[in-house]
């Protein structure tokens, strides 16, 4: 077992350490992290919303990078919020996690497939089935049966 001395002197030197990692007012980007992503075919990946996105990994990034980038995914209409944070991982350089809550739209209580194609039964019934199991509908669930009929 570790000393009281000892690990107050830990904690010392990680508080330093955070201290020497400040940010200015434009920070490397050294990594980009995207929390609660839908992957669905059909709905824009995040590799496709990264690559827009104004704090790339490498370059220089401020609150309006940031801010951009929050605008370009709301711009999707398939989150209800996005929340960035800026973690100093060195000098002058930080982390951006962008985390994202999904949209969620109405209860879906029935379905019906219009068109002049016509479906098998199974693929409705799987639909619906799907529909059934979730507490709400979201882009990516509607993303999912898009694919789902159109084969």
């Amino acid at each position: 077992r570790r000393s009281t001395s000892e690990e107050s002197g830990e904690k010392q030197q990680q508080q330093k350490k955070k201290e020497e990692y400040k940010l200015e007012d434009q920070f490397k980007v050294k990594e980009v992290v995207v929390l609660n992503e839908p992957a669905v075919e059909g709905l824009p990946s995040v590799e496709s919303m990264v690559s827009g996105f104004k704090a790339k990994k490498v370059q220089l990034a401020d609150k309006k990078c940031l801010k951009e980038d929050i605008d370009r995914i709301m711009q999707t209409g398939l989150f209800e919020n996005v929340n960035v944070r800026v973690v100093p991982v060195g000098p002058n350089q930080a982390r951006v996690t962008y985390e994202l809550q999904e949209r969620q739209l109405s209860p879906v209580y029935s379905v019906t497939v219009a068109g002049t194609t016509i479906l098998p039964d199974e693929i409705v019934e799987n639909i619906s089935k799907r529909f059934r199991e979730v507490p709400a509908l979201t882009p990516a669930l509607l993303g999912w049966a898009r694919n789902k009929i159109d084969g």
